[in-house]
């Protein structure tokens, strides 16, 4: 017997007898505490089970070089006709192709930029007819819509809206009519790959994504004015091929890029896109929520919030409830 009480009084967690035991307001503040603090918490981890995360690694893509890329362009050019635009593109194997066609449309616009008409096919004119068309509609201070699209190699280069199929037109009208290209103009779109406006903006909504292509409506303006004649501006993009693959196996591949713009006053008159294309592609994928990951979360937030609820209700019961214990018992007097 004596042996019993020298191991009691070892215990360093002494309790309370169950007779002495009552309910009190602390306990039942503490006991509301508690339900409301984990019901919050595992109601955030349901949310989180019902919902999904989106798991991203990079990937090398070798097949690249032996692609074609397609090019969704839409640029209005504010105060430069559509009878000297030309759009030419350019890589680093030394592939030079001006004015190019293919799927593009040029179409003139007034001065606010309202469309007037398809521009007329100038290979029908003789140089004389274009000059003088031309000089018409920089007279009537027209601007020029280019819309379409077109594909390019998927090696680094840059293709560029110049007058480079119009030089002799161009001196011309420089010559004279003292005509100043004005290269102001607002992209409208760009973007790569077979475009599907609605499949891109559902992906950049559904994956968190700010923006896939950061030079839409991107404006440069009054280009002529700040910078005087000649100038140019260059958009250097840097294009990153992405694959976006859903929980129910639909998978869309997306070509993101990011962009930065340089106006600069002197050297040769164009509005240029350099490119480079990556090695690499992006791969995200949507993964729903993990049944273990709830139960060890709802488990750790039960217990942790247990914990701490029960060593605040000690300190309590050690510094106060403990001495009226004491008092009922006659040991302070």
């Amino acid at each position: 017997m004596d042996l019993k009480r020298t191991i009691q009084r070892l215990d360093v967690f002494k309790l309370i007898p169950e007779q002495y035991k009552e309910s009190s307001v602390l306990g039942l503040l503490l006991s509301v505490f508690f339900i409301a603090i984990a019901g919050m918490l595992i109601t955030n981890q349901v949310y989180i089970l019902a919902s999904t995360h989106i798991e991203s690694q990079i990937l090398i893509d070798h097949l690249k070089d032996d692609k074609d890329l397609n090019v969704n362009l839409e640029v209005l050019m504010h105060r430069y006709p559509c009878s000297l635009v030309s759009l030419d593109k350019m890589d680093d194997v030394h592939t030079h192709t001006m004015d190019v066609k293919e799927n593009l449309i040029k179409t003139r616009t007034d001065k606010r930029g309202y469309p007037i008409d398809k521009l007329q096919d100038l290979e029908a004119l003789n140089l004389d007819q274009r000059i003088e068309l031309a000089r018409l509609q920089i007279v009537n201070e027209e601007g020029c819509l280019l819309a379409g699209n077109f594909t390019i190699k998927m090696v680094p280069g840059n293709f560029h809206i110049s007058f480079h199929n119009y030089g002799m037109e161009i001196q011309n009208l420089m010559a004279r009519e003292n005509y100043r290209p004005d290269f102001s103009h607002t992209i409208r779109r760009l973007s790569f790959g077979n475009e599907n406006i609605i499949t891109e903006k559902r992906v950049r909504q559904d994956f968190g994504l700010e923006t896939l292509h950061s030079l839409e409506w991107v404006e440069e303006t009054r280009l002529a004015e700040d910078l005087g004649f000649p100038h140019g501006v260059l958009h250097q993009l840097n294009i990153v091929p992405s694959r976006f693959e859903y929980t129910s196996g639909d998978s869309y591949d997306v070509y993101q890029y990011s962009a930065s713009s340089m106006k600069f006053a002197g050297g040769m008159l164009s509005v240029t896109f350099k490119f480079n294309i990556e090695n690499v592609f992006m791969y995200y994928k949507m993964q729903p929520g993990s049944w273990s990951h709830f139960l060890i979360q709802s488990a750790m937030i039960l217990g942790g919030t247990y914990m701490l609820l029960s060593l605040f209700k000690m300190l309590i019961e050690d510094g106060v409830l403990n001495m009226i214990y004491k008092r009922r018992l006659g040991k302070l007097e």
